[in-house]
């Protein structure tokens, strides 16, 4: 009998089992959503859009992007005035896909505060090939 809460798949639980029958919760989210093989977005399966899931994906339109961008501008502002006087900052995204957000993002910053470009790098991290 599986003692495990909820229904997971049996892949899931054979990695729960093999990390001794508890996860973190971020582990759980790292199996379900970059599993190379079962994950949504590892396996390169996931299907959005219309015929598939809702998303709230950058990759559908620019205007998240670009609202963020006011937004981090101002919080860079603030580090460099407050702690990083001379020092470049830099913009990471994690999980960042097909790259739109971060895209959307440099053209906030092309389009609203070009000089502000050169204190800053963007930096792209995609742990997953799907």
């Amino acid at each position: 009998m599986n003692s495990l809460p909820a229904n997971n798949p049996d892949w899931l639980v054979k990695k729960i089992i093999k990390m001794g029958g508890t996860i973190s919760f971020y582990d759980f989210m790292n199996f379900a959503l970059n599993d190379p093989i079962n994950g949504y977005y590892g396996s390169g399966k996931a299907e959005l859009g219309v015929r598939g899931d809702f998303v709230t994906s950058p990759s559908l339109s620019g205007d998240f992007a670009y609202l963020t961008g006011k937004q981090i501008e101002d919080w860079l502002i603030q580090f460099k005035n407050s702690f990083l006087s001379n020092q470049k900052l830099a913009v990471t995204e994690f999980g960042a896909g097909d790259g739109s957000f971060m895209s959307g993002l440099i053209k906030y910053f092309l389009e609203n505060s070009k000089n502000f470009l050169e204190g800053v790098s963007f930096v792209i991290i995609e742990p997953n090939k799907g």
